[in-house]
């Protein structure tokens, strides 16, 4: 069964729970919650916007703040200089493993008087609603 928490709308209130719970300095908690995904790095603020469902103002405001904060580095592409692309840091890196460990008991908590069959159902509600929200681009 696929995991609730892979699912982007659910992601960002996770990632925010996850981070009280962790106790994470008030001043560094917005650019946490916004970290991207660890698999890939280097990508740049277009496909931050689509692999997470966010604006590009969004990102375009979120990175700068996350610089700051220490969680990303940005660079110029090599190829083609109008692109920057956005490299997690050792800070970032840091608390990976606490930040995934964290969100799995703040999701096993907030679905635990969920069975199995309606945790695929609500997965299954959500994709749908996400889904008729984008076509409507609302």
């Amino acid at each position: 069964m696929k995991s609730i928490s892979s699912d982007r709308c659910l992601q960002g209130e996770l990632h925010e729970e996850a981070l009280n719970l962790l106790q994470i300095r008030s001043s560094s908690r917005s650019a946490a919650v916004s970290l991207p995904p660890f698999e890939r790095d280097g990508r740049t603020v277009s496909e931050i916007t689509t692999e997470m469902g966010l604006s590009a103002a969004t990102v375009s405001k979120m990175v700068p703040r996350m610089e700051s904060s220490g969680f990303v580095k940005k660079s110029q592409d090599g190829l083609d200089l109008r692109v920057f692309r956005v490299y997690l840091t050792e800070k970032s890196r840091e608390i990976r493993v606490e930040l995934e460990r964290t969100m799995l008991e703040v999701e096993e908590e907030t679905f635990s008087n969920f069975s199995p069959e309606e945790r695929v159902l609500l997965e299954r509600f959500l994709v749908r609603l996400k889904e008729t929200l984008l076509a409507r681009k609302i």
